[in-house]
């Protein structure tokens, strides 16, 4: 999935007979699609094509199975271990991440731990 930065653009369930999301895949890409399709923004009349995807590349929980929705999902782009796209991540895994690191103590000082035991 990819973040989403457009706004969403409502429009009909169907155009010229065909569902309005094959519609505007086919004036945008030109081919018909290869699959079913979704939106990543996941509003049903929603037909921006930034925001329609195949459906089997659409990720809709995390590994823990939370569900993706606007409040519960983050993009994140992880500078530090060499990222330079974003990521989904999922808000309540984070908030739980970062209970857990906050009882076992200041990261700095479980970060030094670690260093002297190498």
């Amino acid at each position: 999935m990819r973040p989403i930065l457009t706004p969403c653009k409502p429009g009909p369930r169907t155009i010229g007979g065909r569902s309005a999301r094959v519609a505007t895949w086919l004036e945008t890409f030109g081919s018909e699609p290869d699959g079913p399709l979704g939106t990543l923004c996941g509003k049903a009349d929603c037909i921006n094509p930034e925001h329609l995807a195949h459906i089997r590349d659409m990720t809709t929980h995390c590994v823990n199975g939370h569900p993706y929705t606007q409040a519960n999902t983050r993009w994140r782009v992880r500078k530090d271990k060499g990222e330079t796209s974003p990521t989904l991540e999922c808000r309540t895994c984070w908030e739980r991440s970062k209970h857990r690191r906050r009882e076992a103590g200041a990261l700095g000082t479980i970060i030094r731990t670690k260093a002297k035991a190498a």
